[in-house]
């Protein structure tokens, strides 16, 4: 019996200490936190040289077990080349590149066009035939972003309808669609994107960005429930599944929209923080020809032109003569490719895409576009095992390209016809938050563009150093989550040092 009491009692003993070592562990854990990355946001380097920067890398433990490439040239000199050849996924960086591209291929007064037109015949004022609209994939047509407001799109529509003095459309409303692919995604983009705003794709008649707005009321408690109060523009074939609840003021946007291309029941969930009433959120649209006819037909009715037949989607070639009537342009290339890079919109990127394969295949697919893209970058140098693409705005998670071949890229794209359109489109390092400390002048003479993921942080461009080289740059890192704001400081000090250059 005292032989068990003593084990017991030794037993006992042993585990007090054990747990009062493990306590001792974790208070020294909790005391030495690792540094806190907000803290460092606006730190600059006092290095000087790359090689005390990239010392200043291994030695940063944020930016430690991820995937990091460097490299900065020009055309006769390698002045940074750190995992220079490794093949790392761009993100929106890639949009540099599809945007030269389209510089090269597309027309850049009016890259995209809209046309109006009518089969068969006008009498009495009935058009005995078919109202055709066809597009080129204009990503700006009825766009918010150039302050187009709808009703007025669609008054530009009907005008030359009135002028013709038509009252009445004995056939069909018929989008001609046969120079496009029905896809509107590539088929490599994530299922968790094609929901929201940035998974739009394209089509042959986009429509307010292929995109919609949702405004929802807030509840009064955390794990309260939701309302929708407002949809824009109204999508009369969707319902919505809204399983979107109130979270705590400062916790962020965190509701998403699980959806795909054609399906009309997306699934809202995530929470909305507390602090205002209403919060607003973006979705892609499923089918956004169907939303334009919707709104065309409602706009026929309103000015009295009636419609005997059917509204539908022909991806078949009209096999009757068609006399155009009206042409709806978009605006200059210059001015959608700043818009583009500034505000990084995948849609324009994928439309610009689809249309240099329409120019150059008379078929707008993005494979098509993918083919003149490569070859493009052939062009420019980068040899075939240096880059694999797989759409044109860097959303797709198999894109990859190495550093080294991203500046040599950039470094080519000097010599090309309408380079310095590109430069003027490229968004200056004034832009971005995380450069404001920088210098004035040198945010000035740094043209730079972000992409970005939950998992990927990357920025290329051009440098204009103080002795004026002018340098291409691109810096990747990959398998980063939660690691952005490292990386970013990271850059800037780069950015810093090759400023001096």
């Amino acid at each position: 019996m005292k032989k068990t009491i003593s084990t017991h009692y030794y037993t006992i003993c042993k585990n007090i200490v054990y747990i009062l070592l493990v306590c001792q562990l974790l208070t020294s854990f909790q005391a030495s936190p690792l540094p806190d990355n907000s803290a460092s946001e606006t730190e600059l380097s006092s290095a000087t040289t790359f090689e005390e920067i990239l010392q200043e890398l291994e030695d940063d433990p944020h930016l430690s077990g991820i995937s990091i490439g460097l490299s900065i040239q020009d055309t006769d000199t390698l002045y940074l080349d750190y995992n220079a050849k490794k093949l790392l996924r761009p993100a929106s960086i890639l949009k540099l590149l599809s945007t030269a591209l389209a510089f090269k291929y597309l027309d850049l007064t009016t890259p995209f066009a809209t046309k109006i037109g009518y089969t068969g015949t006008i009498k009495n004022r009935k058009l005995k035939g078919d109202l055709i609209i066809q597009g080129e994939s204009d990503p700006t047509f009825a766009s918010p972003r150039y302050e187009e407001d709808i009703e007025k799109v669609f008054e530009e529509i009907i005008k030359p309808l009135k002028d013709l003095s038509i009252k009445q459309i004995t056939g069909d409303i018929v989008i001609d669609a046969s120079h496009f692919e029905k896809a509107q995604v590539p088929t490599s983009w994530e299922y968790e994107d094609l929901g929201n705003y940035y998974g739009a794709g394209a089509t042959s008649l986009n429509f307010y960005e292929n995109s919609y707005s949702l405004v929802f009321q807030l509840g009064e408690y955390v794990g309260a429930r939701t309302s929708i109060i407002k949809m824009h523009p109204e999508i009369t074939e969707l319902t919505l599944i809204n399983e979107v609840t109130t979270n705590e003021e400062g916790s962020g946007d965190q509701a998403y929209i699980v959806g795909k291309e054609f399906s009309n029941d997306p699934i809202i969930r995530g929470t909305l923080p507390m602090g205002k009433a209403f919060y607003t959120i973006k979705g892609s649209t499923p089918n956004p020809v169907n939303v334009f006819l919707d709104y065309l037909i409602k706009h026929l009715k309103a000015n009295g032109i009636k419609v005997g037949g059917k509204a539908k989607i022909c991806y078949d070639k009209i096999d009757q003569p068609v006399e155009w009537i009206h042409t709806k342009n978009s605006p200059p290339l210059q001015e959608i490719a700043t818009k583009l890079l500034k505000d990084s919109i995948n849609i324009y990127s994928e439309a610009c895409l689809k249309n240099i394969g329409l120019k150059c295949f008379n078929f707008g697919s993005t494979d098509n576009g993918i083919k003149i893209f490569e070859n493009f970058l052939f062009a420019l140098g980068l040899q075939e095992n240096a880059f694999y693409l797989f759409d044109g705005s860097g959303l797709s998670h198999k894109n990859l390209i190495s550093p080294e071949g991203f500046t040599q890229a950039l470094e080519s794209l000097k010599s090309e016809e309408n380079f310095e359109r590109l430069l003027s489109s490229i968004p200056k390092a004034s832009n971005y938050a995380a450069f404001a400390d920088l210098e004035d002048i040198t945010q000035q003479q740094i043209y730079i563009k972000s992409g970005s993921t939950s998992q990927i942080c990357c920025f290329a461009g051009y440098i204009r150093t103080e002795q004026n080289k002018f340098l291409s740059f691109c810096f990747m890192c990959n398998n980063c989550p939660k690691r952005h704001t490292a990386f970013r400081v990271f850059v800037k000090k780069l950015l810093q040092v090759t400023s001096k250059l």
